[in-house]
Order: C-alpha cells, then sequence, then structure tokens
C-alpha cells in the first residue's frame, strides 16, 4: 500500500472515530422493578424485547404462529416483526405487565430460544464532531475548503443527524 493511501486510509479513520460519541449516562434510561439498569447505560425502547429463536429439531425455522405460541408458553409477548436478515430474530412487544429486566430473565432461560435483549435505541448529540480539524476532512463534509468540488463527499453529517431504533 502506498504511503500516501495509507495516510488517506488513517485520515478517513480518525475521521469516522471522532464522529463516533458515547450515548448519554443514564438520561431517561429506562429502570427494572428494583431500579437496577436493564443490561448497561444504553436507552432501550420500553415493552420490546429483540429475540432470536431456536430453529426447530428439524432444522427449520419456527413459523410466525410457533414463535407466538412458544412466547404465550413462557408469559406472553407477540411477534410484532420477523426479522429476515438473521433467521429466526424477531421484534417481541411484551404485555404491558411484564417489565423488559423481567422478560429478558425469562426469555433467556427459555427452551426454544437462543437470546433475548432490549431493542437500544441509539442517539446523535450533534451532527458535527466538535474536531476543530473537521473541516479539513473534506471526504467526510466537503464544502470546497481546499478548492475541491462542492458536496463531494460521503454526507457523514447528514447521516448521524436522526435518532435511530437498532434493527436487524
Amino acid at each position: 500500500m502506498s504511503n500516501k493511501l495509507s495516510f488517506l486510509l488513517a485520515i478517513i479513520s480518525i475521521g469516522v472515530l471522532n464522529l463516533i460519541e458515547a450515548v448519554p449516562s443514564h438520561g431517561g434510561v429506562p429502570r427494572g422493578s428494583k431500579g437496577s439498569l436493564v443490561t448497561s447505560d444504553l436507552l432501550y425502547k420500553t415493552g420490546e424485547l429483540l429475540v432470536r429463536f431456536a430453529p426447530k429439531l428439524d432444522g427449520k425455522h419456527r413459523t410466525l404462529e410457533e414463535c407466538n405460541s412458544l412466547l404465550s408458553s413462557i408469559g406472553g409477548g407477540r411477534v410484532k416483526h420477523l426479522h429476515r436478515r438473521v433467521p429466526g430474530s424477531a421484534l417481541i412487544e411484551l404485555p404491558e405487565t411484564i417489565t423488559v429486566e423481567q422478560a429478558l430473565t425469562v426469555f433467556n432461560k427459555a427452551d426454544g430460544i437462543l437470546y433475548a435483549a432490549p431493542n437500544h435505541i441509539g442517539m446523535v448529540a450533534a451532527t458535527f464532531p466538535n474536531d476543530t480539524r473537521f473541516n479539513e476532512l473534506w471526504g467526510m463534509h466537503n464544502t470546497s475548503q481546499t478548492g475541491g468540488t462542492e458536496d463531494a463527499y460521503i454526507d457523514a453529517p447528514q447521516a448521524r443527524g436522526k435518532e435511530r431504533t437498532t434493527k436487524s
């Protein structure tokens, strides 16, 4: 790899790392019944879980009806959405009587479920990093600051501008 290419990749990597910011600690974090954090300091959507169902003994994936039947047998919930990218994974809507913390304990011990996790929400604190040299990273946000073509970049600030919910 040439020195120029290595340098360019290093600059882009630094720019990307500067775009990543931590989620605010404990701000609005839903808590379980005893006040403990569910899994971490990350925000999550209450009343929902991401679940991956184990395949049946014949290796085939469970149908929607089979998934809902399994959920009924362990205390409730219904499949809100089956994901196609990760076979067996689904977004589960919990009954109002069950907290995410309670459901995690039950679902992660249940036969027929590989794992369950909260439906974490990713939030962006700012679209532009506080890096004083960000304007030099023309590949991230090009305003023709170095004489190049304006708007010839990867739209990094625009990509960070919306709240995102974890999806598979």
